[in-house]
């Protein structure tokens, strides 16, 4: 509110001196703890062979898991100290291809963990009655499913907020809510728009894909199109108008030959605290940071050996590993139509970049 009369300076300087003392106790503070995390700008986490990493998620004690597309199986990556890792360890596979023909898109795609370090995942399924949202029971290996979807819909990337998930739909235009998580859950489309639209093509890329909250909205890419949107959440949890907060250039790369292609497509992001957006550019090998005046600079590339086909990003969650963003890289051999890796592919795999912001919380 506004200030009241101005004391006589003599007698502000004591307070106005503590306040600066204290301020400045606090911002050191904050530097010390991040001062100095990394001594490596980029590194290779683990390996993942034969399994295709579609997403990953870091739960508040900073164990990392990660589905596979290819084998639909959960892994878990347990964290020894603060940004030292295990190798990975299967908890459980999905029968998600029962049913499917040969041609039939299958597998996990979309993880996000719960408060209570449960990790939820979307199952995209030929089965009716697992298509949608599982949980996962790490101890026992076991997954129960929330709630399905119909057969038309894909769900992509996932975030939960409150006691909902909040699922990108890929072919079906829409963000779903899933909840409440703590009952009987039910699924619904949450809201459709052009924004987040899907038009069959012969190079699949996805609609909406991506989907993570911060600041009181969603953000939210569509592959396809390549852009990332926005979507404002009001305070009854309806859904307002949706905008883009960003539409990606075209590529310089003279090895994307198709010209409808040569538009940067970003298929996962996660958002530091200050609230700049990282972007996985899968199919174009690379990691971009965005930040809310749409400046886009590259901190990994195509040639910089950390990146091939990164399908999802996310941050370390305690101390130091705020400062490390993790990457699963897909590495798949059938978006080389788009941009061909140069050097072959290497097995799939998990890496990280050090970044100078820490990643926002992870706040439900």
């Amino acid at each position: 509110g506004p200030e009241g009369p101005a004391e006589p300076t003599q007698k502000m300087s004591l307070p106005l001196s503590k306040n600066v003392c204290i301020f400045a106790l606090l911002i050191g503070t904050a530097f010390l703890q991040f001062h100095q995390c990394n001594a490596f700008e980029a590194q290779i986490v683990a390996h993942m062979p034969g399994q295709g990493p579609e997403n990953l998620a870091v739960d508040s004690k900073d164990n990392i898991y990660v589905n596979s597309l290819d084998t639909s199986t959960v892994f878990f990556l347990r964290s020894k100290k603060v940004g030292v890792y295990s190798r990975p360890i299967k908890i459980i596979s999905i029968p998600t291809s029962d049913g499917c023909s040969a041609s039939d898109l299958n597998g996990l795609a979309g993880i996000a963990i719960s408060d209570d370090d449960i990790p939820y995942i979307s199952a995209i399924a030929c089965k009716p009655e697992l298509r949608g949202i599982l949980s996962i029971n790490v101890t026992a290996k076991t997954y129960a499913v929330v709630a399905t979807v119909p057969l038309s819909a894909g769900l992509n990337g996932i975030t939960i907020l409150g006691d909902y998930v909040y699922a990108a739909d890929m072919f079906g235009g829409a963000i779903w809510k899933i909840g409440p998580l703590s009952g009987v859950a039910t699924s619904t489309i949450w809201i459709q728009d052009a924004l987040l639209a899907f038009t069959p093509a012969a190079i699949f890329l996805p609609g909406a894909n991506g989907i993570k909250y911060f600041g009181g909205k969603f953000y939210v890419t569509n592959t396809q199109l390549g852009i990332i949107l926005t979507i404002p959440i009001d305070a009854a949890g309806d859904p307002g108008t949706p905008s883009i907060f960003i539409t990606l250039p075209d590529s310089s790369n003279p090895a994307i030959t198709i010209p409808t292609l040569k538009r940067i497509r970003v298929d996962d992001i996660a958002i530091d605290v200050l609230g700049s957006v990282y972007a996985s550019t899968n199919p174009f090998h690379s990691i971009l940071k965005i930040d809310q005046d749409g400046t886009i600079t590259e901190i990994l590339g195509l040639t910089s050996g950390f990146v091939d086909g990164p399908t999802a990003l996310a941050f370390g969650r305690i101390r130091c590993n705020r400062l490390w963003l993790y990457i699963s890289n897909g590495a798949y051999t059938a978006y080389d139509a788009v941009l061909p890796f140069p050097s072959g592919h290497p097995d799939p795999f998990i890496s990280r970049v050090a970044v100078d912001i820490p990643g926002a919380p992870v706040t439900n």
